[in-house]
């Protein structure tokens, strides 16, 4: 089909597009007249006769759906027999991109997924619809990270008994149910999808491998292999009820997929106590364990990422004497490990999700407070200190936090495309507007981003440009006097910098900066580590999220900090590496790798500590 971005299709002008599915493109449109956002799924086809009214009453099947989990759809139409949908736009991505394939999630994040997602397709089939496309790149993210289910494109009105079509086939392979491929889907094949993406969180892959025809034939004829043969760890409930929702006979699974949410919600509580919390929505039938599974006699201290209690020498002794007679220490480590370490301890990563911001409570506040008066504010620190982290926080709570008329983008300043004042522009107007343009001059390029910013400012936008390592520019001879004298006077016509570098502006922009009087327009706020108080407060939580040991809390305080200093990237790095050393030990079945009586054990902690550290930071 042809590229429809600076098209219009009913009252929207498409402006970039933000995916392909396998039947349609997904374009980011703007309201010509209200110039809101939304997304525009474009069919790649041409609709002629009765397929029209087809789509038609479809459509308006699909747009009766209100509720708080699903993609709510604005409107739809046909032009040039080319079917689309209007959606809400959902900038945060999708569960794909958040948790890409071979991830493996714990608990505490896949029982909330489940829980609203089953919200959304129980309320669907309520409605006598059924989704058919269950997967990750359909469970989009909304403004506050709630779940959203995209893509009611194939829905039909629910069949007991049906032909098989073209359309009835169109889900993706590893996610389909068996009765699916025969071209007879109902509301049981959405608890299957459902139940196949969960298998895939656990283990980190979808229990179906090989082609297309492979994957068809392994689900209608092959039983999921064991998540226990990949993890042994995997409580023995949670996957009777993954497995139960995976059967072939649609009937042989649970009466309705809220069923199927409780009772996985239900093992996993058994494991993990009370860190996994009952929707009150439920009703008691529906909160019922699933047939043949024995809650009563699992045993809690098995999950995922759980070490048994154990005598055996297979298991880790975290209080154990150190053991001088050269055999393995016998371990029985009573803590739960209920998350990776990259998905609690964060070093070196971008921020994905504002929930994993901590600490810099009143830096949070204060650059909140400037940007929505349209303020500049210049951060400063040393390196590896979270100037960035702050920046993408802004991002990520934006359009919460400040709405949607504050337009914030990102750049870097030692990009390439930075290096001139005109690639700079070009940058500056596409992370704010997603127009691409290239300039021939710098003179061209300052001149279009002032107008742009005036446009905007004149219908009630705030232009927020983020600019990261501030001091790539000093560094450029074309970023002179003229520049910073411009970017000042953007300031006045409705632009709003932040900027983050680890010197004073005064000097970085020098003797030019005085001139322009560019560093006047600014606040600047110097992050600084953390005190004793930030740093006992952030392990306290961290600590919590994953039950750490005291002793295991104390050992991140004392590696933490650096000459009395906390620093929150050290932190961090403390953290992770803890983390890998005991998931290392279970998974490979090896006490070695996790000593924490033994000094020796410490000692090589701290080697590699510091050369992972000097190598990020120094």
């Amino acid at each position: 089909m042809s590229d429809f971005i600076g098209q219009q299709l009913g009252n929207y002008r498409l402006v970039r597009l933000l995916g392909q599915g396998g039947f349609a493109d997904v374009y980011l449109g703007e309201h010509i007249h209200l110039g809101t956002q939304a997304a525009l799924k474009v069919l790649r086809t041409r609709l002629v006769g009765s397929s029209m009214e087809q789509f038609r009453a479809e459509a308006r099947a699909i747009a009766s759906l209100v509720h708080p989990n699903i993609v709510r759809v604005l409107d739809f139409g046909i032009e040039d027999g080319i079917p689309f949908l209007v959606m809400d736009y959902a900038s945060n991505g999708t569960l794909r991109q958040r948790h890409p394939k071979g991830a493996f999630l714990p608990p505490t994040k896949i029982v909330p997924y489940v829980r609203q997602v089953a919200a959304a397709l129980h309320y669907a089939h309520d409605a006598q619809l059924i989704h058919r496309d269950i997967k990750p790149e359909n469970l989009l993210l909304g403004r506050k990270y709630e779940v959203l289910l995209s893509d009611f494109g194939l829905v039909l009105i629910a069949q007991t008994t049906g032909s098989q079509t073209t359309k009835e086939m169109a889900g993706t392979m590893p996610y389909m149910a068996p009765e699916q491929l025969q071209g007879k889907p109902r509301k049981a094949s959405d608890q299957y999808s459902l139940g196949i993406v969960v298998y895939e969180w656990i283990s980190g892959a979808c229990p179906f491998q090989g082609t297309a025809l492979e994957i068809a034939a392994q689900h209608l004829h092959v039983p999921p292999p064991s998540l226990r043969t990949k993890n042994p760890m995997i409580p023995l409930a949670v996957e009777e009820v993954v497995l139960r929702a995976l059967t072939k006979n649609p009937q042989q699974r649970f009466t309705n997929v809220w069923a199927f949410a409780a009772a996985l919600e239900q093992a996993c509580q058994a494991a993990w106590g009370g860190s996994v919390g009952l929707p009150e929505v439920l009703t008691s039938e529906e909160r019922i364990a699933p047939t043949g599974s024995s809650h009563a006699q699992h045993d809690p201290n098995e999950s995922i990422y759980w070490t048994r209690r154990a005598t055996d020498s297979s298991t880790i002794q975290q209080d154990a004497q150190v053991d001088t007679s050269g055999n393995r220490p016998a371990v029985s480590d009573r803590t739960p490990i209920q998350a990776l370490p990259d998905s609690t301890f964060l070093f070196n990563q971008s921020l994905l999700d504002p929930s994993e911001f901590y600490g810099r409570v009143r830096e949070r506040m204060v650059l909140l407070d400037r940007v929505r008066k349209g303020e500049s504010t210049s951060i400063v620190g040393s390196r590896r200190i979270g100037k960035t982290w702050l920046m993408q926080y802004l991002r990520l709570v934006a359009r919460e936090e400040l709405g949607s008329r504050f337009l914030v983008g990102y750049l870097d300043a030692t990009a390439q495309r930075c290096a001139t004042i005109a690639g700079f522009s070009a940058s500056a107007l596409e992370v704010l507007t997603t127009q691409k343009d290239e300039f021939t001059s710098g003179d061209e390029g300052l001149l279009r981003l002032e107008q742009t910013v005036r446009q905007l400012s004149s219908q009630g936008h705030v232009s927020v440009l983020c600019i990261d390592e501030f001091e790539g520019l000093s560094t450029r001879p074309e970023f002179d006097l003229h520049f910073f004298t411009t970017m000042r006077a953007l300031t006045q016509e409705g632009l709003c910098l932040v900027v983050v570098s680890k010197e004073p502006l005064i000097k970085i922009v020098g003797e030019k900066g005085k001139t322009s009087g560019f560093f006047n327009v600014f606040e600047q706020r110097k992050l600084a580590p953390f005190d004793l108080k930030e740093a006992q407060q952030f392990v306290q939580s961290k600590g919590d999220q994953v039950n750490l040991t005291e002793l295991e809390r104390q050992r991140i305080l004392g590696y933490g900090q650096i000459n009395g200093a906390y620093w929150p990237i050290r932190l961090q790095l403390v953290g992770k590496l803890l983390m890998e050393d005991k998931i290392l030990a279970l998974r490979e079945q090896e006490p070695h790798f996790y000593r924490p009586a033994d000094p020796a054990y410490w000692q090589d902690f701290q080697s590699r500590l510091e050369d992972i550290y000097r190598g990020a930071v120094l």
